[in-house]
């Protein structure tokens, strides 16, 4: 008979506060349900940039950009550790008794089962982009690897429930306003791991930009580097009441959704309650999203770039 911790059980009775401070972590501030340390996963972390919400066991760390729960928090701090070593540590850590984390597996007779029709996905691993090429390859193929920079990170999944269980997939996501994960591949397979809900980027009070998914926002960061706009994406545009009412307070409101039907229709839906909102659409038209225009415009060359350019240089310095 085999012995496991339960990971669920685990993230149930362990706080993410109670585990930093045995781990000689306190809090410099506190903001209702919002506690601010200084990074315990990064060095020189001068301003306190991780970030824990009490009632979530959620955790964010700024510097990374990265976060997660406590599993991933574990998984993060304890590198060098597998995945049971990390629960093993933190039962330890906290004190808890064996009893009340482990389960046993028993041998049973095998039966025929008809495979789950839902997958269920955990997360076990957060990392800053840059440390996986492919993921490097498909920002850049869509022409977005800069502006993705400090915004989105390697998000790395374990399918734990139906056909493709012990399947492993990773992407790149950033988290929404719940802090729950919004995720997407490089074979455009789209997850939310959690509570569906916006991506929220704060800026100008009295602006506000919208878009329906990641690449059409970091297209117009692109595009757009210093623009200074608070900005909402939808991460879906069935999130379209959600906006209407989050962005009330914004005095200038601008809506770049995508051309086709849908977003035709969320335009309009967002016009009738603020006939002021400017329809962005125009800036890409002919296209389908912001993404598609940028993905269509040529690379821009610098003059000695030019084929031959650089050589007839180097000729006149020969003479």
């Amino acid at each position: 008979m085999n012995h496991y911790i339960d990971a669920n059980a685990l993230r149930e009775q362990v706080s993410l506060p109670e585990l930093l401070r045995r781990l000689g972590h306190q809090p410099v501030s506190k903001s209702g349900g919002e506690l601010k340390y200084h990074s315990p996963i990064r060095n020189g972390d001068r301003s306190p940039s991780f970030t824990v919400r009490a009632d979530t066991n959620q955790w964010y760390d700024f510097g990374l950009p990265g976060g997660g729960d406590l599993i991933s928090f574990g998984v993060t701090y304890w590198p060098g550790l597998s995945f049971y070593q990390v629960l093993k540590k933190i039962q330890e850590v906290c004190d808890l008794p064996e009893s009340k984390l482990i389960f046993a597996e028993r041998p049973r007779e095998p039966r025929p089962r008809k495979a789950e029709k839902v997958q269920s996905y955990e997360l076990f691993c957060i990392r800053p982009l840059g440390s996986n090429p492919l993921l490097e390859e498909y920002l850049k193929s869509r022409k977005v690897w800069e502006a993705a920079q400090g915004r989105l990170s390697e998000i790395y999944l374990r399918c734990i429930a139906g056909p493709r269980a012990g399947k492993k997939l990773f992407g790149v996501g950033w988290q929404n306003e719940y802090m729950d994960w919004e995720i997407r591949t490089a074979a455009q397979w789209k997850h939310c791991l959690g509570q569906k809900g916006m991506s929220l980027f704060k800026g100008d009070p009295n602006q506000v930009v919208l878009f329906e998914g990641m690449m059409d926002y970091l297209s117009w960061a692109t595009k757009n580097p210093g623009d200074k706009s608070s900005v909402y994406v939808l991460n879906s545009i069935a999130m379209i009441e959600h906006a209407i009412n989050a962005t009330a307070d914004f005095e200038q409101k601008t809506c770049f959704f995508d051309n086709d039907e849908a977003g035709r229709k969320a335009t309009v839906s967002f016009q009738a309650v603020y006939p002021d909102a400017i329809d962005g659409a125009s800036a890409y038209q002919g296209y389908e999203d912001y993404n598609a225009m940028l993905m269509d415009e040529p690379e821009l060359r610098m003059p000695w770039e030019e084929e031959g350019v650089f050589q007839k240089i180097l000729n006149t310095y020969k003479r």
